[in-house]
């Protein structure tokens, strides 16, 4: 009988024992995902205000957004409606913000003063409210330097899937979450589609028929195949940003020189639009200089978003027999 209760206490015991380390492990775990995602806010739908400042100690003042939801709208500064596109990258982007590690202990110091120095501070408020600092790159450049408010344990801040420093994301001047639209193609109202290049032989022009179907203006044989795949790459066009941010006067210069190619729409109303490219950047090959006619302001263009409309004539013409 004494063996018998003996044999229960130990179970019990172990029992006890069990329970406690599942909980402790289960504990442990939770931690570690809670300090993963500490930074990240979820409920973006119930963020009222962001705010975003730059502080850098070789600024003479700080460079400050407040991007404010206003009846299903984002203002900026109270000044102007935000670009939809760009408030949604950053609402994924709180979201998704993941600590890949905390800085190890004989780095602290140093990778606070760092944040310090050059950081933007990000104050987010609503049902989740957050304040966080963004500072340089991490040493690998995957993520960034960060901490949290109140906390002086310094971590790599990073965007899953993501190459580089998270801090465009959080862009601080205003004009940055303006909307820059190139091109807005509707493939059901265009009806002419114009691409004209300095060699005219390789320009064209694309006419929609009656059937739906588009065809080259001049009456040269056309690949329906090839085209219709052309044509479902338009779209709306957005550009970076303005390009006078950093080149005061340089669309006088560009707008007295031939243009690399002009993009011409026409619509079912009779509605055109001509966007002006040119050469790309000397110091960038992926971007242009371009403008909208009659807008007369110097944009940036992304080589991988508007090249692959700037094709020539003879790809839209079907290949010559055997090839």
């Amino acid at each position: 009988m004494r063996k018998y209760r003996t044999t229960l206490l130990l179970a019990g015991v172990l029992v006890v024992l069990g329970v406690s380390w599942l909980v402790y492990d289960f504990s442990k775990q939770q931690g570690a995902v809670s300090k993963a995602t500490a930074f990240a806010v979820p409920d973006t739908a119930g963020i009222t205000r962001i705010t975003l400042i730059r502080h850098f100690e070789k600024l003479p003042q700080e460079q400050q957004v407040v991007l404010t939801r206003k009846e299903g709208r984002w203002v900026v500064n109270d000044r102007f409606d935000a670009s939809p596109r760009r408030v949604q990258d950053l609402l994924a982007t709180l979201a998704h913000l993941h600590v890949r590690e905390e800085v190890a202990p004989t780095a602290v110091s140093n990778a606070y003063k760092i944040i310090q120095s050059a950081h933007v501070e990000v104050r987010v408020e609503g049902s989740q409210s957050r304040t966080f600092f963004i500072g340089p790159a991490a040493p690998d450049k995957k993520g960034s330097l960060a901490y949290l408010a109140g906390s002086r344990q310094p971590v790599i801040l990073e965007l899953p899937g993501m190459q580089g420093s998270l801090a465009p994301q959080f862009a601080t001047l205003p004009s940055d979450w303006q909307e820059f639209l190139l091109l807005s193609v509707n493939a059901e109202t265009l009806r002419r589609l114009e691409v004209r290049y300095p060699g005219a032989d390789s320009s064209f022009v694309l006419a929609r028929q009656a059937n739906g179907i588009w065809k080259l203006a001049d009456g040269s044989p056309t690949d329906t195949v090839r085209t219709q795949q052309y044509m479902n790459a338009f779209g709306a066009v957005y550009a970076l940003g303005r390009a006078e941010n950093t080149n005061p006067g340089l669309f006088e210069v560009l707008a007295k020189q031939p243009p690399y190619a002009r993009i011409r729409t026409t619509d079912a109303q009779g509605h055109t639009r001509e966007l002006v490219l040119h050469q790309p950047l000397p110091q960038d090959p992926h971007v242009r200089y371009a403008w909208v006619t009659g807008q007369e302001e110097l944009l940036l263009a992304q080589g991988f978003v508007i090249d692959k409309l700037l094709i020539r004539k003879q790809q839209l013409m079907p290949r010559p027999a055997g090839r």
